[in-house]
């Protein structure tokens, strides 16, 4: 009797923590979807950076074709790159950039950063 006692109590108590498991896991593939998000983004940033600090190398940073990424859970991942035209500055000027990763597949949010680039020159 009292063995049966004891697994009524063990499943009593295994039933009570499952919402807690369900919730973890669903917390670890929205975490692990921003994660990876952030280092596609982080991916643009530094590509941003190794542009030379001219117009026209961000102007044709802004303007190249991005592939998707998609991951072994279905979700996929665009870069989008926002350059604001910038020919008509007076040179040093800065311009602020637009990084964002859009996400489809999954009920997580985009994410995105906005950056400020120093232009020393048109050309």
């Amino acid at each position: 009797m009292e063995i049966v006692v004891a697994m009524f109590l063990l499943a009593l108590v295994s039933i009570a923590f499952l919402p807690l498991l369900i919730n973890s896991l669903q917390l670890s593939i929205r975490n692990a979807t921003i994660s990876t998000a952030t280092q596609v983004l982080n991916g643009q940033l530094d590509a941003l950076a190794a542009t030379a600090p001219t117009c026209a190398a961000v102007t044709a940073y802004g303007s190249a074709a991005l592939p998707a990424t998609t991951d072994r859970r279905n979700v996929t991942y665009q870069p989008v790159r926002s350059v604001p035209a910038c020919n008509a500055l007076t040179f040093p000027a800065t311009i602020s950039v637009d990084l964002e990763v859009r996400l489809t597949g999954t009920t997580v949010n985009d994410v995105g950063i906005t950056t400020t680039v120093l232009l020393q020159e048109a050309g």
